[in-house]
């Protein structure tokens, strides 16, 4: 046991050592995890879980340090209890790390620690903020992450297209209708008879030779024919 607490005290000084030596330096280089546990290492879900409930003062110290609120971790807790974590690649950089020593959670901020880490993500949405938990199967170190999504796509500024140029109005025209001559009356003229006065001149004529032998009968002036109208 002293030996075992000699060991988590050595590691914990190198920690406090390296956090000492790159404070003016970020980010935070952690080249192996596991020195220095918070929960230790887990291989299952059902261990995460079972850890977190035997843990659960320390973890919610530990949840404190990387800035979630009270609700946020009851959130958490309860997604774990529900089995709604995932098992992914975690980030090498992340913003904030917890470890414990065997005392009290400590926290590191600006991290990076080794690539290919498994672990679970916890996603805490609140509109379009999340605050993603991290927890690496190797030591069960409480890390976080903030995201924020993008906004939607109705939302966005997106450039206004040129609107096509209305062709120019053309009134319609109706064509005038065509105008029908009026009827033409044609008026049939008939010259007057000229056969009729001949024939009783002539018989006058006759009667009177008869009579008056002597008597000269008056000349025969033809009657000018009139001439007809002229159509306009």
């Amino acid at each position: 046991m002293i030996r075992r607490k000699a060991g988590v005290l050595a590691c914990a000084v190198l920690l406090m050592q390296s956090v000492t030596t790159q404070a003016s330096a970020a980010p935070i280089v952690i080249r192996q995890l596991g020195h220095a546990p918070l929960l230790g290492t887990l291989h299952s879900t059902n261990e995460l879980q079972t850890a977190v409930l035997a843990h659960q003062a320390l973890f919610h110290q530990a949840a404190t340090l990387v800035g979630m609120s009270p609700a946020q971790y009851r959130r958490m807790i309860s997604q774990i209890e529900a089995g709604n974590v995932k098992y992914v690649t975690i980030p090498r950089h992340l913003e904030r790390m917890t470890w414990a020593g065997g005392g009290p959670a400590q926290v590191l901020s600006d991290v990076v620690i080794p690539a290919g880490t498994k672990g679970w993500e916890i996603d805490l949405q609140s509109g379009r903020n999340v605050t993603v938990a991290f927890i690496p199967a190797i030591c069960g170190n409480l890390s976080i992450v903030h995201r924020r999504l993008p906004a939607p796509l109705a939302a966005r500024q997106l450039p206004i297209p040129p609107q096509p140029t209305p062709a120019p109005f053309v009134p319609e025209v109706t064509p005038a209708p065509i105008a029908t001559p009026p009827p033409q009356t044609i008026v049939e003229t008939r010259r007057p008879g000229v056969i009729v006065p001949l024939l009783g001149l002539l018989g006058l004529f006759l009667i009177l030779d008869d009579h008056n032998p002597t008597f000269t009968p008056p000349p025969i002036v033809p009657t000018p024919m009139p001439c007809p109208p002229q159509e306009r």
